[in-house]
């Protein structure tokens, strides 16, 4: 159905733009009041028609209160005289100043009472707007031709330079840029071709040719902008729309660089047509929209915007061709147009508002309850990359523990191997001062044994190799190893204390312990430069009471806040992951323990564990 009445279009424009140039000059009215002296004589590349008349004066005698009402010619000038005499002029014969494009000249009867013979002269530049419709004529009351012909052209002017101001000033900031300037634009292009439509009424006296060209370039550059608005409204289909451009372009140039009026208004129908086609186009296709989804506002206003343009369009095509007997139109349609499709838009931006107040008013409690539990998804996966990331690294750490323990036993074996025959060699030495080096070497070479093992040691308790996940524990011991592996973060200013009683023995989890403990003193060293930290354990009501204080710099209140959050850290970028202290929450809280913090700025920190378990 659509490709059909699409297919109409199509033909009816082009036989309309086709007789542009096969309509003949005539003249269609008689009137036996005029007498026809030339019938549009060719003079100079110039139309020129001539009628006199002596009985219409005498009418004028008889009605002195009528008016001589002339017929409105296209793009033409009139010159009436009274014996030879020019008593009102439309515009000048050799169209250096013109009145207005449609505009017909109205006389009173009483400017030709004392006259004998009344000439009407009309003078065109195009053959097929050389014709007229009727003679001048006798009336009691003013017609309304002007008011549609030329007022309506100034009315237009003014109206559309205010939309563009209105435009320009209301959608800023509230539509997209592009559409509020194109919008804007459209209104000033169209402003100026109403302008010279009736240039006289502006206090313009420019050459009719250079009106025409000026006023129709503006008319297709308006039209572009317009399109460009209905591309932006989704209205209308990009491919087509810069295809629409490509033929305004030709349009214009064909019209800046005509040498004459004719060649002209041939770029004029060059975009015209295309316009009207896209203009119907859009018209039906909202009209579908609207069939299919209802009524709405917004549709409702877009199909009057394009509606009124078309049915315009299509009229002043009409007239110009001299096919009806009508008025151009086309003021009321450009400005209906413009101004329905900003109320359109400005029905879109209310519908805007409507929703998110909707939004406001009915989502709030949902929009909160959302973000809560995404906050705890995010936690929650902090949580759970944490604990991956330090599962990765203690299974790291555990193979490689073993891997070094294993290795650095076998080298140390060799060495204390050969420390026993090594002993009773030097003790045949004959010369008490050598035998006496040799036992100061080999004290020297069992302690650094003993150190070297111990440490070994350390790092298979930290880790839990070849360790249950729950069982007895020599907490004293277990503090030392992790002393052990961080004595070369414990500088020599810092001391370090241990009341833990030796034979305090708790069934607990070593590796979690030893993470506990190796953050918690790891901390509190880099906590100070110099101090002491001590580390305290003591049973109370079948708990482990475990705490460890420094005599650092202290931790603020706002930091407090988030001190166990996974990945918050108040170190140097490189020199902490933020995951120390979550680890130990979280180690804690496995064995449905406590943790507190007691913390004075400039003082120090303590933290304390109350870890449940079973005193064997």
């Amino acid at each position: 159905m659509n490709n059909n009445i699409n297919i109409r279009i199509i033909v009816f424009f082009i036989l309309c733009f086709a007789s542009t140039n096969v309509l003949p000059a005539v003249i269609t009215a008689s009137n036996t009041d005029w007498q026809v002296i030339n019938q549009w004589e060719n003079l100079n590349s110039r139309y020129f028609f001539q009628a006199k008349s002596k009985s219409i004066i005498k009418h004028c005698e008889r009605n002195t209160d009528h008016y001589l009402i002339f017929p409105a010619i296209v793009q033409a000038t009139h010159r009436i005289l009274l014996d030879n005499i020019v008593i009102h002029s439309h515009g000048s014969p050799d169209f250096q100043y013109i009145k207005s494009y449609f505009g017909s000249p109205v006389i009173s009867c009483n400017n030709i009472l004392n006259g004998k013979m009344v000439t009407w002269e009309v003078y065109s530049l195009v053959k097929n707007f050389s014709r007229i419709n009727q003679f001048p004529y006798l009336s009691k009351t003013l017609p309304i031709d002007n008011l549609v012909q030329e007022t309506f052209n100034i009315v237009a002017a003014g109206s559309l330079i205010i939309l563009s101001f209105f435009c320009a000033v209301i959608f800023i900031g509230k539509i997209n840029i592009q559409l509020c300037i194109s919008l804007s634009l459209s209104c000033l292009f169209f402003a100026v071709y109403f302008i010279a439509t009736t240039p006289s009424y502006f206090g313009i006296t420019a050459p009719m040719f250079f009106l025409h060209k000026s006023g129709d370039v503006c008319l297709a550059i308006g039209t572009c902008f317009l399109f460009n608005c209905l591309r932006l409204s989704n209205s209308l289909n990009k491919s087509i729309f810069f295809i629409y451009i490509l033929i305004a372009i030709v349009s214009c140039l064909t019209i800046i660089f005509a040498n004459d009026l004719p060649t002209a208004q041939l770029g004029t129908s060059l975009i015209f047509v295309p316009a009207l086609m896209l203009f119907s186009y859009t018209l039906l296709k909202e009209i579908y929209t609207l069939s299919n989804r209802g009524f709405t506002q917004y549709s409702f206003l877009l199909i009057l915007s394009y509606g009124l343009f078309v049915f315009t369009a299509f009229n002043d095509i009409l007239y110009v061709e001299g096919l009806i007997d009508s008025y151009m139109l086309l003021s009321i349609g450009i400005v209906s147009a413009v101004f329905f499709f900003a109320l359109s838009v400005n029905i879109s931006i209310i519908d805007t508002y409507k929703e998110r107040d909707y939004l406001r008013a009915n989502l709030e409690r949902e929009v909160k309850r959302k973000t809560a539990e995404l906050e705890q998804a995010i936690d929650n996966l902090k949580s759970t990359q944490a604990e991956l990331i330090q599962s990765a690294r203690l299974a790291a750490l555990g193979t490689l523990s073993a891997g070094i323990a294993h290795e650095i036993k076998n080298s140390l074996n060799y060495v204390k191997g050969a420390v026993n025959p090594f002993t009773r060699l030097s003790s045949k030495f004959s010369d008490a001062k050598d035998r006496a080096k040799a036992e100061q070497l080999i004290s020297i070479i069992k302690e650094g044994l003993k150190l070297t093992f111990d440490i070994i040691q350390s790092l298979t308790n930290y880790t839990g190799l070849n360790q249950a996940k729950k069982s007895e524990a020599n907490i004293k011991e277990l503090v030392n190893s992790i002393l052990t592996i961080l004595k070369h973060r414990l500088h020599h200013t810092i001391k370090v204390k241990v009341a833990v009683a030796e034979n305090l023995v708790w069934f607990i989890d070593i590796v979690s312990i030893n993470q506990i403990l190796m953050n918690l003193i790891g901390n509190a060293a880099d906590a100070m430069d110099q101090g002491t930290i001590t580390v305290k354990a003591r049973i109370k009501n079948n708990n482990l009471i475990l705490s460890v204080t420094d005599t650092g710099r202290g931790i603020e209140k706002s930091v407090l806040e988030h001190i166990f959050d996974p990945f918050f850290t108040t170190k140097d970028v490189g020199k902490g992951t933020g995951l120390g202290l979550h680890i130990v929450r979280k180690e804690v809280e496995k064995q449905n323990g406590k943790i507190t913090i007691d913390s004075v700025v400039g003082q120090g920190t303590t933290f304390t564990l109350q870890l449940p378990g079973e005193n064997t």
